[in-house]
């Protein structure tokens, strides 16, 4: 994968995640409010966070066995794996919902952030 490529998929990725914003957030807060019994009040997104990660974006080499990874703060694509640009744009605004919703001011656990991410249509969740 070269870097041309993924500066266009990065643009890509942002204005998706902005178009489905609205109803990824309904997702995200319906579940939270009904496993955590909370307010919707507090619910927060980083909005700002997400974007910025996909904006940020890098390539590694060290595991063929990932599509992706993140740990909340840089988001990392694999470089020698063969994906569509569809693929690329998926797995950059997958990994740009890990750290996004805050429930009470923690973040969700990552298996119910795929539960979530799975509602708003990841076709690999």
């Amino acid at each position: 994968m070269t870097q041309k490529r993924l500066s266009l998929a990065k643009w890509q990725a942002r204005r998706v995640f902005d178009e489905r914003l609205v109803l990824a957030k309904r997702r995200f807060s319906n579940y939270a409010v009904r496993k955590y019994r909370c307010k919707p009040q507090q619910i927060a997104f980083d909005d700002a966070g997400a974007k910025k990660r996909i904006r940020e974006a890098i390539l590694f080499y060290d595991d063929e066995t990932l599509l992706g990874r993140t740990d909340g703060e840089t988001i990392e694509i694999c470089g020698v794996c063969e994906m569509t640009h569809p693929e690329l744009v998926g797995t950059l605004i997958h990994e740009a919902m890990h750290s996004w919703c805050r429930v009470r001011g923690n973040f969700m656990p990552c298996i119910r952030e795929h539960y979530c991410m799975s509602r708003c249509g990841d076709p690999n969740e």
